[in-house]
């Protein structure tokens, strides 16, 4: 049985755009770089909060109160992988 480091990788961008490149980080480069990393076991996840948050506060003043503590939560948490669109 293989265990794997978990490598957490924090996407930042502004919530209204840049879907596409999200999506094309999520579906199609993570899975080609798990392929290439299983082989060290290693597996790569991305942190994504365009959904995460959202689903995170009650109400849209709680939520923007928050969004900004939770991203420097998330970055932390990822550090020292960062990639900024």
């Amino acid at each position: 049985m293989n265990v794997y480091r978990l490598v957490r990788v924090f996407v930042s961008s502004t919530f209204r755009d840049m879907d596409f490149e999200r999506d094309y980080l999520k579906n199609i480069l993570i899975p080609k770089l798990n392929e290439e990393m299983r082989q060290h076991d290693i597996l790569v996840e991305l942190c994504d909060l365009r959904t995460g948050l959202a689903k995170m506060f009650t109400s849209e003043q709680e939520q923007e109160e928050n969004i900004l503590q939770s991203c420097f939560s998330a970055i932390k948490s990822t550090y020292p992988y960062f990639i900024a669109l």
